[in-house]
């Protein structure tokens, strides 16, 4: 098959829920073989659209480089569910092509069966020592800016679990301030062996974006957003929730909420003052 023309890779860029579509409906080797010649980035976008199973269909036809690069730019989730619709085999190969972190990162999720919480959850997760400060955090939220996490875990020297800082938090602490002091000490933990099924209505998701997820050694080697969390009561094959956003995002919202907040604030007290008279007296 040809290289796909530039009015081509502009639909798939463009209209990626169509181009799913049509690709689902032609013949899987053809479809396999158009996508090896497109840019790993749009076939991604593109990807993203179609449930496990087709999705697994392609990959499953296309080079092991090729089919490599997609996993590659996927987010982290979705990939780890596709390959687990592939033969063992075929999905060692193309991991073998993949950065060393992301397949260990992919192979730790494949290792825990499909329906635990460990099978579900993101190993990019953010995590500092109590001792660090905010501005560590803000630094870390920078340099990982493509990290779709909206908390940063607190772990101790053997990356034991010590509590959790959301985005708001941040906001409102000093910068020289040690996160120890602002942490969640509180917060939920699930063990990465936990059945989907028993965390999915817990009281902890009405307050937090993630959850942290931790080894038999409790050491955290993970979370699980609320998002993927409440798909968990959709029928199979339901399209997936919306990617969760980065933390510079989360911070970006809580800022955003506290300035309208502050607006609406000052916009109160100038119509008061606009009513009553600079120095308090009727006009």
């Amino acid at each position: 098959m040809t290289n796909p023309s530039a009015l081509t890779i502009s639909f798939l860029d463009k209209r990626p829920v169509s181009a799913a579509r049509a690709l689902s409906e032609m013949e899987a080797s053809d479809a396999a073989a158009f996508l090896e010649t497109a840019p790993a980035r749009i076939v991604v976008k593109v990807v993203a659209h179609m449930n496990a199973w087709p999705a697994s269909r392609l990959l499953d036809l296309m080079a092991a480089p090729a089919a490599a690069s997609v996993v590659r730019e996927m987010e982290f989730a979705a990939a780890a569910a596709i390959l687990r619709l592939l033969d063992d085999a075929w999905a060692t190969e193309l991991m073998g092509f993949l950065p060393d972190k992301l397949r260990r990162d992919l192979e730790t999720s494949l290792s825990f069966p499909d329906d635990t919480v460990g099978a579900q959850m993101t190993t990019a997760v953010l995590a500092l020592t109590g001792e660090q400060t905010v501005a560590d955090a803000f630094a870390l939220a920078k340099a990982s800016d493509k990290t779709r996490a909206e908390t940063i875990f607190i772990v101790d020297d053997e990356r034991r679990l010590m509590g959790a800082v959301s985005a708001a938090r941040l906001l409102k602490a000093s910068p020289g301030v040690a996160l120890s002091a602002i942490a969640d000490d509180a917060v939920e933990a699930l063990s990465a062996r936990a059945r989907l099924i028993s965390i999915a209505n817990l009281e902890a998701w009405e307050s937090h974006a993630e959850l942290p997820v931790l080894s038999r050694k409790k050491q955290l080697i993970g979370a699980l957003p609320r998002a993927a969390a409440r798909s968990l009561s959709r029928p199979r094959g339901h399209s997936p929730a919306p990617e969760q956003g980065s933390i510079l995002g989360a911070i970006a919202g809580a800022f955003f909420a506290s300035a309208i907040g502050l607006g609406r604030l000052l916009a109160d007290i100038e119509q008061s003052t606009i009513s009553t008279g600079r120095g308090g007296k009727q006009s």
